[in-house]
């Protein structure tokens, strides 16, 4: 391959479609992954012990994003609808929280032009009494459906997020039928061969640049081009310069360092499992828990410290924190049926067990 015009750092999401977009105005361009693979956080695994693709990261299209939804278009892929009926679990009941929407609504108005995080404005705008299940509902869905601390998160950025899903019982959300994974590969495929050039394995430790000029040290390997596109992880952009596993730049970012410092993203770990039966199809489970409609269609519960998402076609993913199950719980069934089992455990063994309690279960 001839020397790239480009050096695009990362082979996830964004930097898969930044090379696509320069394969199709003819720009010679050279990927580098750390990984053993491409995709970033979107991983999906085709595993015969599982019936359906399984994504280990992002699986979701939130909203109407029109960047994602023309690659479907383009891959002749299938989004199939996710309900998103809220239930809680109260006790030992399952509650239809049916005025969802108009409660997050009541929160989202008047927000100020000075930005300040959402707790705050909450104290300080939302403390009327008549507000406070809104208050609650929301909490819980910021720490939820945006893994985000309401001490830190800032308002106008969950404001612009949840108007850009637009109304959250109308604004379908979907999952794609062959795996999240299935745009990388349909990025990948669209790749010119000749001119685009992907190595895995190369996590890069310094980045040299000047006006038109960059090199990258990868090892004992160097890499130039004139530009560069930086898709590298928050994380990463986060860690000072000198520290063990940083990339340095040279001239170093400040600048860029500072705004990334001031982001943030929800730590989430994700657990799959994979029952014998479909059991929250069962009417004796939806009575057990006071739902009459029963379970079937159940889309997002939230309970501070337990809960399992993502149950399909006999497959549940939980996600998991350090305090233990479900900060996050959200997918296409649920079964909240653990009754509290975990909530007395100490933090420190509660995931281990509540997995014991569900897999006995």
């Amino acid at each position: 391959m001839i020397r790239p015009a480009v050096i695009i750092l990362g082979a996830g999401a964004a930097g898969m479609a930044a090379a696509a977009a320069l394969s199709q105005e003819g720009v010679s361009t050279l990927i580098l992954e750390a990984r053993d693979r491409i995709g970033g956080r979107i991983h999906t695994l085709n595993d015969p012990a599982f019936p359906i693709p399984i994504d280990m990261g992002a699986e979701y299209v939130h909203g109407d994003p029109q960047a994602t939804w023309k690659i479907i278009r383009d891959a002749k892929l299938i989004a199939h609808d996710v309900p998103f009926d809220h239930y809680e679990l109260r006790g030992n009941r399952l509650v239809h929280l049916e005025n969802f929407s108009e409660e997050l609504g009541r929160i989202m108005t008047g927000v100020p032009k000075a930005d300040l995080s959402f707790a705050e404005f909450l104290r300080k705008h939302k403390a009327r009494p008549d507000l406070a299940n809104a208050r609650r509902l929301a909490i819980h869905f910021v720490q939820g459906f945006d893994a985000a601390d309401p001490q830190l998160a800032s308002t106008q950025s969950i404001a612009e997020e949840w108007e850009g899903i637009g109304d959250f019982e109308e604004e379908t959300q979907h999952r794609i039928l062959e795996g999240h994974g299935s745009i990388i590969d349909h990025l990948h495929r669209s790749l010119d061969r000749k001119r685009v050039q992907i190595r895995l394995n190369t996590p890069v430790s310094e980045i040299s640049w000047q006006r038109s000029k960059v090199t990258c040290k990868a090892g004992r390997n160097t890499f130039s081009a004139r530009k560069i596109i930086v898709t590298l992880p928050l994380g990463l952009l986060q860690i000072p310069p000198d520290a063990p596993g940083a990339i340095r730049f040279i001239p170093d970012i400040p600048r860029k360092r500072i705004a990334a410092n001031r982001l943030a993203s929800g730590p989430v770990v994700k657990a799959l499992f994979k029952f014998r039966e479909p059991f929250w199809e069962n009417p004796a489970v939806g009575r057990a828990v006071h739902v009459k409609e029963g379970l079937k269609k159940a889309v997002f519960l939230k309970r501070a410290r337990s809960a399992i998402s993502g149950v399909v076609d006999g497959v549940a993913a939980a996600t998991v924190d350090a305090d233990g199950l479900g900060r996050w719980a959200e997918g296409a069934g649920r079964w909240p049926g653990f009754r509290g089992r975990c909530s007395s455990i100490r933090p420190s063994i509660r995931s281990r067990s509540c997995f014991i309690s569900l897999a006995r279960g």
